[in-house]
Formats: structure tokens, C-alpha cells, sequence
């Protein structure tokens, strides 16, 4: 795939690209790009459950309209879009591989969704997160049964992941934090270490706010688990 992302947005900047003009120093990276493929630690992720204006943004301007244009490149989203410099960001214009169109959301394959939990597969699917739904509804079926069973099998690795991931859900327009509900609290409690148990302490720190607010019998159990009094 990463091969395939490389390829397709060498060929999006020639196409797009060959009536622009741009710095000498710029040319020089945009003809280069592949080796930005290389390392994508650095790059934006979609973290917070949509993307930034771009990994890397070039000044451009067309050499007959003398119009001024911006190239953004998202190297992990295999992304790449040339824009007026204050038109707003959409995808109506951006070219990436792969896509989902907004109106017909793929179904995340259930492949993605399950163990053996690679490096690979986290990353595949935290590519197609933010565009192929894993739940038709607000019941959360598939993310919730995928979370207990990590908790189970004391992943920590994937759960920490998982947690961490915005995903879609066919019922909303936009992407939501991987839902973290009750059952999943109480999961954690069921197989929690005897001391410093890491579910617990990243559910207390990052996801406290999911508890529902009628449920004082769950924080002072998790509470009491953490090590910290209830206040």
C-alpha cells in the first residue's frame, strides 16, 4: 500500500504540477517525494480525528493566469492537493489513495479488527479510520466487542492504540473517539492486575469523562483500583 501511495501521488504532482511554477528549491523536493515515504513517524496522523493543511506546503503559481497556489502533501494519507492559498480545505479536490467517498462510507474490513495485531495492521487501519466505518450505529457493536476482547487478552499495546484512535461510525458525519463504554470499565476491574494496572490507570488519566455521571459505584471502584481517593 505504501508502495501504491507513493506511486499515486508522484503521478498526481506531475499531472497537476506541470504548468505551475515554483521555488528552484521546491522543484527539487517535489521531484525527490518518494524519499519522504521513507519515514513516517513525523507525519500527520490524524490523531485528532481529521487532518492538518498538510505534512509539507509548497508556494506555487501558474505560469499563465499568474494565479498563486499552495501543494499540500500528507504522506501517511497518501494525500496530495493543490489549492488557492485561502480556499478552504476539503476533499473535493484532494487526490489520495485510498478513499472513500464521504456520501457511500466503506464498511472497515473485518481483517483490520481482530488479532493477530500487528504494527502493520494497526497502521492499515488507522489509515482507513477516519474514512470506512466500523459501526452502522451508536450501539458501537463492532469497536465495543473489539475493545473487551484486547482488555482480556491483556494487550496493552493495541488497547493503548485503540484508545488513542478517532474511527468512524456510519450513524455520524464526522469521526468520534473510539468509544469507550461502561462494559469496558468494568472488563478492566475483572482482569486488572493486583497493583499498578496499566488499563486502569490509562482509563482513569484519559477517559474518565465516559463514565456516566450515575455511576458513582464504577469511579469509586476504579478509583480505589488507581490507588487515588474519590474527591
Amino acid at each position: 500500500m505504501r508502495k501504491c501511495q507513493r506511486e499515486y501521488v508522484e503521478h498526481a504532482i506531475r499531472r497537476k504540477c506541470r504548468n505551475l511554477e515554483l521555488a528552484p528549491e521546491d522543484h527539487y523536493t517535489l521531484a525527490n517525494i518518494h524519499s519522504r515515504f521513507s519515514n513516517l513517524e513525523s507525519c500527520d496522523k490524524g490523531w485528532g480525528g481529521c487532518r492538518s493543511k498538510g505534512d509539507l506546503i509548497l508556494k506555487a503559481r501558474d505560469r499563465d493566469t499568474s494565479v498563486d497556489y499552495k501543494v499540500a502533501v500528507w504522506f501517511h494519507f497518501g494525500a496530495f492537493q493543490v489549492r488557492k492559498p485561502n480556499k478552504l480545505v476539503t476533499d473535493l479536490d484532494l487526490f489520495r489513495l485510498p478513499c472513500c467517498l464521504p456520501e457511500l462510507p466503506a464498511r472497515m474490513p473485518n481483517k483490520l479488527l481482530g488479532p493477530p495485531w500487528t504494527d502493520a495492521k494497526l497502521e492499515f487501519l488507522q489509515l482507513l479510520s477516519l474514512d470506512a466505518y466500523i459501526d452502522a450505529d451508536d450501539t458501537f457493536t463492532r469497536s465495543r466487542r473489539i475493545l473487551r476482547q484486547v482488555i482480556r487478552d491483556r494487550d496493552f499495546a493495541t488497547f493503548q492504540r485503540l484508545v488513542n484512535m478517532h474511527i468512524r461510525c456510519q450513524y455520524y458525519k464526522y469521526p468520534v473517539r473510539w468509544p469507550v463504554l461502561p462494559t469496558h470499565f468494568q472488563v478492566a476491574l475483572k482482569y486488572a492486575d493486583e497493583y499498578d494496572d496499566p488499563f486502569i490507570k490509562l482509563l482513569v488519566e484519559q477517559r474518565w469523562e465516559d463514565i456516566p455521571a450515575n455511576l458513582l459505584h464504577l469511579k469509586d471502584q476504579l478509583m480505589s483500583k488507581a490507588g487515588t481517593s474519590h474527591i
